[in-house]
């Protein structure tokens, strides 16, 4: 073998081996992002959507079968009013997670009727109210009612929290559900990248490979009026004839995301990795993803939260909304960069029912180690959110704004 030969097999054996390198990288990147990159259930990764190229009929339908044929174990199930909601007397999640009627996550029944020596406390939101990264005892809101009991304030928290839930979805788990059990104090969990969830229908088209292949209620505004469409819900064994021929269904015209500029139909779109790179290369060119005050999610999401806010002070209730970050909006936070959500978020702050719970989650609880499994909050920031919320709870106790006219003797003997 000749000198050249010999180097020339040198550099095919070194070329082939970069090559097979980069495709090992490629092919974990891709994987990882399959397995990591939807870590709300919602496709959205450091601001990027992973949305689906397409309506993929033949993973849809397989998405959908797998639902109906477990129906009878579902830890999400069908529900006409609002899309879903946990089934009710189980223990999910591997035991950590219990549910009681209308599937609140509680560790006993509740009657509705309302005890004249408890302060009664409805939680409302989605995942970060459920809390579904932590154990029953370990959720932010059996703290907070450890705390406020321990604080000599009787206190019952009734957690309403449903995973996957938009703004839409929350307020009318309130009316549908919360609103019956009179509470005194109802606390909503705002997740500002839900935003998004507020013109969404069908869970396919913002998440590919959801768990909850199912439609949902939304609300849109006429002549600047809340009107709720797709209620009761399309069930799920109707979904398939609507996929066949979406574009022809009556609905698809208020499905945000069906609308051409985001759905691909490109060969490589099944491709997690391209995709992603192709809405950063959208948001880098000058289009990226409209949070302004004046897009329809924006108005929408102010619209829902006023609403459930004037709907719960009309039933005596004392209303409050407190923002739950992500991991990433929290570090942004700390290291001073804007949201991406900072308009939704300023006008929300003008609400006298808002607080910002990032205010009083520290820096050192960015890290990871803290946070669970699927990007939710861990024991720590659960103890720090409770300990957040009961503090709001103790002040405007105190300050008289939240004084409960059939509270009177409860909360003097408090003070």
């Amino acid at each position: 073998m000749t000198p050249a030969t010999s180097r020339r097999r040198r550099l095919a054996a070194s070329a082939s081996i970069i090559l097979c390198s980069f495709l090992a990288t490629v092919i974990a990147i891709e994987l990882g992002l399959r397995a990591f990159g939807d870590r709300d259930g919602d496709g959205l990764l450091a601001g990027y959507r992973l949305r689906p190229g397409h309506i993929n009929l033949a993973h849809v339908e397989a998405s959908l079968q797998r639902y109906l044929d477990h129906g009878d174990s579902a830890k999400l199930i069908y529900d006409e009013a609002l899309g879903w909601r946990y089934r009710a007397h189980s223990v999910l999640m591997n035991g950590r997670f219990t549910t009681q009627t209308a599937g609140m996550r509680a560790l006993q029944d509740y009657d509705t009727s309302l005890a004249s020596d408890v302060l009664r406390i409805a939680l409302i939101g989605d995942s970060f109210v459920a809390d579904v990264d932590v154990s029953d005892e370990d959720s932010w809101g059996l703290q907070l009612e450890r705390m406020l009991n321990e604080s000599g304030l009787p206190a019952e928290v009734l957690n309403f929290g449903v995973e996957a839930f938009g703004m839409g979805q929350s307020y009318l788990r309130w009316q549908h559900n919360a609103r019956a059990y009179s509470p005194d104090i109802v606390i909503f969990g705002v997740q500002s990248e839900n935003l998004h969830r507020n013109v969404n229908l069908f869970r396919v088209l913002t998440n590919a490979n959801t768990g909850i292949p199912l439609a949902k209620p939304r609300f849109i505004l006429t002549d600047g009026e809340l009107e709720l469409i797709n209620q009761p819900v399309v069930p799920p064994e109707s979904l398939m004839n609507i996929y066949r021929d979406f574009e022809n269904h009556p609905l698809a015209k208020y499905e945000f995301y069906y609308d051409r500029r985001r759905i691909l139909d490109k060969w490589w779109s099944d491709s997690r990795l391209l995709v992603l790179l192709y809405d950063a290369w959208r948001q880098r060119a000058g289009e990226p993803e409209d949070f302004s005050r004046e897009s329809e999610r924006v108005i929408l999401g102010i619209a829902i939260v006023d609403a459930m806010a004037a709907d719960v002070a009309a039933t005596g209730a004392h209303f409050l909304a407190v923002h739950l970050p992500k991991r990433s909006l929290l570090r942004s936070y700390h290291a001073g960069l804007q949201s991406p959500f900072h308009e939704f978020l300023q006008l929300i702050a003008e609400r006298n029912y808002y607080r910002a719970t990032e205010t009083a989650l520290g820096p050192e609880l960015v890290e990871w180690h803290l946070w669970g499994e699927t990007g939710h909050y861990g024991p720590a920031l659960s103890s720090a959110v409770g300990a957040f919320v009961a503090q709001e709870i103790f002040e405007c106790v105190r300050d008289g704004s939240c004084d409960f006219s059939r509270r009177q003797a409860l909360l003097r003997s408090w003070r």
